[in-house]
């Protein structure tokens, strides 16, 4: 496949309103990896506890959007690779 052969379609968002909205949003993208030690609450043989963000909320940042999931620790380690 060629790629100047393909029709693309692109979708495009509203601008943000400030900049601090568009700050908000890349942060969340931009030089992070999957998951830090600042994210993990809990470890032990068995499992691990984690902390994450549930992006279904409109506001992501707020503290309803904050949810915990306690995973196998194999299941951890697959998801995480």
């Amino acid at each position: 496949m060629r790629l100047h052969h393909h029709d693309w379609v692109v979708y495009a968002q509203k601008p943000f309103a400030e900049p601090q909205h568009l700050i908000r949003y890349l942060r969340r993208y931009v030089i992070r990896i999957a998951t830090t030690n600042h994210c993990l609450v809990a470890v032990d043989q068995d499992s691990v506890t984690f902390r994450y963000r549930d992006n279904r909320f409109k506001d992501p940042d707020s503290p309803e959007a904050e949810k915990r999931i306690r995973l196998p620790g194999a299941e951890f380690i697959r998801r995480f690779l």
